[in-house]
């Protein structure tokens, strides 16, 4: 009869819930996307000014909008409340090319108007950035903003109006622009190791002073190297993105 009882089996314990993802810790990725800039000329010193004579020579200088596209890294830290704000800080890295044209125009009277076209070229730029979002199930929007810096270079090309008097030489400088950055975006968390992000952000780089040439009424003499900078072949851009 003893065969006949029913054997007593002990359970194993039911396994420990699974605590509920959160964004608190350190993070890194990769990143792509597209971007737009304007750089605006602003004052500039002309031959007459370096040789004392007073300058009443108008010019006209429209911004050189540009476009491209850029990609690069970054690596950053969130912290998340039990209110559910999660606060971080960003740092990230950014090459490509976002470039664009336009021309300084002297007005003469008579015509014709001597005309100078450029380019200018945002060959990488960095961020370091803070940020502040709301965790709802999976999603994150945040806002974020910070420094920036980022390296430009504008290219001067010959005068195409007045070439008896163009040096016909092709200039160009670079210059690292230093400013700050704000923007926002919205975040997914696909699993507990992996999230996707959609971010904008509007990059104010302050301007620089390039050691190109604009105005070039008086020859340079054959064999001479253009100045550096701080002499009359300069301008100010406002670089923003």
């Amino acid at each position: 009869m003893a065969a006949d009882l029913p054997i007593k089996v002990n359970k194993a314990p039911p396994p420990p819930p699974i605590p509920p993802a959160t964004w608190s810790g350190f993070y890194l990725g990769g990143h792509g996307g597209c971007g737009w800039s304007q750089t605006n000329v602003g004052d500039f010193v002309t031959h007459d000014q370096v040789q004392g004579v007073p300058n009443v020579d108008v010019y006209s200088k429209p911004p050189a909008d540009g476009k491209g596209c850029f990609g690069g890294g970054q690596i950053g830290f969130n912290y998340q409340y039990p209110n559910q704000v999660v606060l971080g800080i960003e740092a990230d890295v950014s090459a490509g090319k976002v470039h664009g044209s336009s021309a300084v125009t002297e007005l003469e009277t008579p015509p014709p108007n001597e005309v100078v076209p450029f380019g200018s070229k945002l060959t990488n730029f960095e961020t370091v950035r803070g940020r502040i979002g709301y965790a709802s199930g999976p999603w994150l929007p945040y806002f974020t903003g910070g420094w920036a810096w980022g390296r430009n270079q504008v290219t001067q090309f010959p005068d195409i109006v007045d070439l008896a008097n163009s040096t016909g030489v092709v200039n160009a400088d670079k210059q690292t622009h230093t400013g700050w950055t704000v923007g926002g975006g919205l975040e997914y968390m696909f699993s507990r190791n992996w999230t996707g992000k959609v971010e904008y952000l509007y990059l104010d780089l302050r301007s620089k002073t390039y050691a190109v040439l604009f105005d070039d009424d008086v020859p340079v003499p054959t064999g001479r190297k253009p100045e550096p900078q701080g002499s009359h072949r300069q301008i100010r851009a406002q670089l923003q993105i």
